[in-house]
């Protein structure tokens, strides 16, 4: 995933801030916006590590709102870039999977005087890249121990630190902030209203309705733009209507407003599976797997774009042969995991996937009796749980199955 946005920055900063489970790396020339510093705060009262890298220069020192000695005494490690090499990155790491990047300083200049910009993106190999020049960066920077005995340099004109001052201490603009907080508190909030409208949505879907689905969904974005549910539930509906384009952009705008929403970034293997990008939708399947290890349906969807990879004839035989073989490893994964919860979790979803790994193993009878299983637990699911569209995969498996063995 590869978003770019050229407004509403500061509220994708701090919705990607506050879902931090682990750890957040930040290096920004400068960092004055009290709303960002405010985001990270209640990270201190969890397990994530913070780690800050700034230029020396006075104005990031000089905002009565934003006090970094108190991240420094929670443990925070905050570093400074000396001169004469200016430290001019603007980028974060969030989890060591998600990198937000671009020309936007965290100021409140850059978000009310200026055109910026900023990408985010979850390409794994793009975020080990900047992970690597985070140390790189912390290898040349003196850490932090006491601001008030720290003596800075100056950057920027006094013209311009006059004007971020004067943007982060008026009292208009205060107020300002209080009522961007309301607003983007009631924005993100999942009322009782929403969330009817988001079941019914879901119920929609999967009684095959999509357009029907997609319309209440676009009910809920008109009331609430940041709920990410109703972008994914649109995504699937996508899917479902074959327009897999379309399902990739609300998939991406799902995990753009919920970098935690697992079920988004399957979605989004899905759509790019659809489109032939096999690597783009393995790459979104791991980052699932990496976070769910037992989520044998991620397992299971890998698997078909493995498969597709090992038949494209376009790509040499022996990588064929290799993706082939992880297609094959895949499959077992999903009959170990199935086998070891089939226990705790008696779905018809468990024995679908295991069905659908016997087959492509050419366990013909097995992948029978797990499908029969599907079929049957299904039809005494409550039906709020029951999806059309895999009972239908279901039993077409079945029929297909039958046609195999008359021909053998």
């Amino acid at each position: 995933m590869i978003t770019a946005l050229f407004s509403n920055i500061e509220r994708a900063l701090i919705s990607n801030i506050q879902k931090t489970k682990s750890n957040i790396k930040i290096a920004v020339a400068w960092f004055t916006n009290p709303k960002l510093f405010e985001a990270l705060l209640p990270l201190l009262n969890s397990e994530v590590s913070i780690e800050i890298i700034l230029a020396d220069d006075a104005i990031n020192f000089s905002n009565k709102n934003i006090d970094f000695q108190q991240l420094i005494n929670e443990g925070v490690e905050i570093k400074i870039s000396r001169f004469p090499n200016l430290m001019h990155h603007k980028f974060c790491i969030i989890d060591d999977r998600l990198l937000i990047t671009g020309s936007y300083n965290w100021t409140k200049s850059a978000e009310i005087n200026n055109h910026e910009n900023v990408i985010i993106s979850n390409d794994l190999a793009l975020v080990s890249i900047f992970k690597n020049q985070f140390l790189e960066l912390k290898r040349n920077t003196e850490r932090l121990i006491s601001i008030h005995a720290t003596v800075f340099n100056s950057y920027i004109s006094k013209v311009e630190a006059q004007e971020e001052l004067k943007l982060i201490t008026d009292i208009n603009v205060s107020n300002n902030y209080q009522g961007e907080k309301e607003t983007n508190k009631e924005i993100n909030e999942v009322t009782e209203e929403i969330e009817n409208l988001l079941n019914k949505a879901d119920l929609l879907y999967l009684q095959g309705k999509h357009q029907h689905s997609i319309d209440v969904c676009l009910k809920v974005i008109e009331i609430a733009p940041q709920i990410s549910e109703a972008y994914e539930i649109i995504s699937s509906s996508k899917w479902r209507q074959n327009k897999f384009k379309e399902q990739i952009e609300y998939a991406q705008k799902a995990i753009e407003l919920d970098n935690k929403s697992y079920s988004a970034y399957n979605i989004l293997g899905i759509g790019y599976s659809h489109i032939r990008n096999s690597q783009k939708s393995i790459e979104n399947y791991q980052i699932c797997i990496d976070a769910e290890p037992d989520g044998y349906i991620y397992y299971r969807n890998r698997a078909v774009s493995y498969l597709d990879l090992g038949t494209d004839l376009s790509i040499p035989k022996n990588l064929r042969d290799q993706f082939l073989k992880k297609a094959n490893l895949d499959f077992h994964k999903i009959i170990e995991l199935t086998n070891r919860l089939e226990s705790s979790d008696n779905t018809y979803q468990l024995y679908f996937s295991r069905a659908v790994a016997y087959l492509n193993l050419d366990k013909i009878y097995p992948s029978k009796v797990d499908f029969l299983k599907a079929k049957e637990l299904y039809e005494i699911t409550d039906k709020s749980s029951q999806d059309t569209h895999e009972y239908k995969e279901i039993k077409q498996a079945l029929k297909d199955i039958e046609k195999m063995k008359q021909t053998i």
